[in-house]
């Protein structure tokens, strides 16, 4: 058996979210996530992810941004998507924190909080480790 840890929560249905990534037409590896070039990304039933980064505690108006940023940092990880656009992952998450509801303070404090990672989590030696069992 194979698998990889550090995963909280797993989509109950397929979400779709609008990036501002555009002109790229990419499936991951899995075949979970979909980015089509008008910049909709589309995450499917039974997707996997650790909730939204840092120190940040896991709420109901950060779950939606966190799904969709661990989804294009894992396009950039699989090679799937430039590296070099991992600011504007960034910047996505601050989008769909406020539509998800969450103060303007705290937007500009997550994604001020990414920036400083540089998108370290995007890098493609980052992905998750595989155990055998």
């Amino acid at each position: 058996m194979k698998y990889r840890n550090g995963y909280k929560y797993q989509l109950a249905e397929t979400m779709t979210l609008q990036t501002d990534i555009k002109g790229f037409t990419v499936d991951s590896d899995a075949g979970r996530i979909s980015l089509n070039s008008l910049g909709v990304l589309t995450i499917q039933e039974g997707y996997a992810s650790d909730g939204a980064s840092g120190p940040t505690i896991d709420r109901k108006e950060n779950l939606r941004a966190g799904f969709g940023h661990d989804a294009l940092y894992q396009l950039m990880r699989e090679n799937k998507l430039p590296f070099d656009l991992w600011s504007q992952a960034d910047q996505n998450y601050g989008k769909w924190l406020a539509i998800g509801g969450a103060w303007p303070i705290t937007v500009r404090i997550n994604v001020y909080g990414l920036g400083l990672m540089k998108g370290k989590y995007a890098q493609p030696q980052n992905r998750k480790k595989v155990y055998t069992v």
